[in-house]
């Protein structure tokens, strides 16, 4: 068994010898192998995920460690929220927006600061019809 190394997705595993590489970022069960399609909806970095939380996602969106702040608020495609599930978005995207503070924060905040207008836009898309 090798010494334990850091892995992307923040978890280590040691067991190389069986072909694990990390685990599942949904459900943290030990997993062997990145899939191409499986990406964080915000970076686009690879994101482990196992083929049964796959099946189970039902938009395939996956957040990688840096951005699982963002599950459940950032959505890559916005499309299929109604008017009131938006509103709860914009409103978790602008508290989120309030809160990174620093220098060293200036890429979060640009990055929630753009969904957030697309939110807003979307919002208002729907409400004028």
């Amino acid at each position: 068994i090798r010494p334990e190394a850091p892995r992307a997705d923040g978890d280590a595993i040691g067991d190389e010898s069986a072909g694990i590489v990390g685990r599942c970022s949904e459900c943290k069960a030990p997993w062997e192998r990145h899939h191409g399609g499986r990406v964080c909806c915000v970076c686009r970095s690879l994101v482990l995920v196992c083929d049964a939380c796959d099946a189970a996602s039902p938009h395939g969106e996956y957040y990688c460690a840096e951005h699982s702040a963002f599950r459940g608020v950032y959505f890559h495609f916005v499309d299929r929220f109604g008017v009131e599930e938006l509103e709860v978005h914009a409103a978790a995207l602008g508290a989120m927006l309030a809160e990174e503070l620093g220098p060293k924060r200036k890429n979060r905040r640009n990055t929630l600061r753009k969904k957030l207008a697309e939110v807003e836009s979307r919002l208002q898309l729907l409400r004028a019809d």
